[in-house]
C-alpha cells in the first residue's frame, strides 16, 4: 500500500512510520532525504554527547557537594570543640564563684546548619545552571 506524501508525513510525525519507510514514500528528493537523515544523525549524536556531559556534571556536582559537606563538618567539629571548651570553662568558673552557669548564646546545630546551607547552596548549583544553559544553546543551533 502506497501512501501519499501527506499521509507519510502524518504517520512519520506521530512515530507510526520508521524513517526507512518514510524516506521512500515522502515524495521528497533523494538529496533532501539524505540531508534530513544526516541532520538527524548529527542531532542524535549531539544529544548523546549532551547526556554524557550531564552525567559528568552530575558526578562533579556530587564530588563538590561531598567536599563542601566534609569541609563544613570539619569546621563544625572545630567550632563544637571550642564551644564545649568555653562551656566547660564557664561552668567551672561559675562553680568556683557560686553563681549559675551561663547558657550558651548560640545553638551549635543552628550555626552548623547555616554553614552547611551556605556551602551547599552556592557553587554546585551554579555549575549545574551553566551546564544546562550550555545544552540549551547547543540545541537551539
Amino acid at each position: 500500500m502506497a501512501f501519499t506524501p501527506e499521509q507519510a508525513d502524518y504517520y512519520h510525525d506521530r512515530g507510526m512510520m520508521p524513517d526507512w519507510a518514510w524516506v521512500q514514500q515522502n515524495g521528497r528528493s533523494p538529496q533532501w532525504n539524505y540531508e534530513y537523515q544526516k541532520a538527524k544523525m548529527y542531532r542524535e549524536l549531539e544529544e548523546r554527547e549532551a547526556a554524557k556531559r550531564r552525567a559528568e556534571a552530575k558526578k562533579e556536582i556530587e564530588r563538590q557537594l561531598l567536599e563542601a559537606i566534609v569541609a563544613t563538618m570539619e569546621q563544625g567539629s572545630e567550632m563544637m570543640a571550642a564551644a564545649t571548651a568555653d562551656d566547660i570553662v564557664a561552668s567551672i568558673n561559675a562553680a568556683l564563684n557560686g553563681t549559675p552557669a551561663p547558657a550558651s548564646k548560640k545553638s551549635f546545630s543552628v550555626e552548623l546548619g547555616a554553614m552547611l546551607g551556605r556551602a551547599l547552596g552556592q557553587a554546585p548549583f551554579k555549575l549545574l545552571e551553566e551546564i544546562f544553559k550550555d545544552d540549551e544553546e547547543r540545541r537551539k543551533r
